[in-house]
């Protein structure tokens, strides 16, 4: 269930996997994928800067707030640390500033 829910987003899901690495982040990875999941629920693009821009956006304004359940368990709820949430917000705030001026190398290069 689980590879059948990221699937439409892989590719995203690996942009940010290297988004998280270069910005030292705290973040699991099933967290992750299930935020991106959700970020990108109604977008169907193949457009990976703009879904990237979507994503960025998403965790900018919603992270702090995000309540996450396991698609394979709805008994299970996703945890993400508050102190994690927070570096994510900060992150993603700078990301996103760096995405529309063009920089991608400080994003996930």
């Amino acid at each position: 269930m689980h590879i059948d829910n990221v699937s439409s987003v892989s590719e995203v899901i690996k942009l940010m996997k290297l988004w998280i690495l270069r910005h030292s982040l705290d973040w699991q990875t099933f967290a992750m994928e299930q935020t991106v999941v959700r970020a990108l629920e109604i977008q169907n693009s193949r457009d990976f800067g703009q879904s990237m821009e979507k994503v960025l956006l998403f965790l900018k304004s919603s992270i702090n707030q995000l309540s996450l359940i396991d698609p394979a368990n709805s008994n299970n709820p996703i945890e993400i640390q508050k102190k994690t949430r927070r570096a994510i917000e900060q992150e993603a705030n700078r990301s996103f500033d760096a995405l529309k001026n063009g920089d991608w190398k400080s994003i996930v290069w």
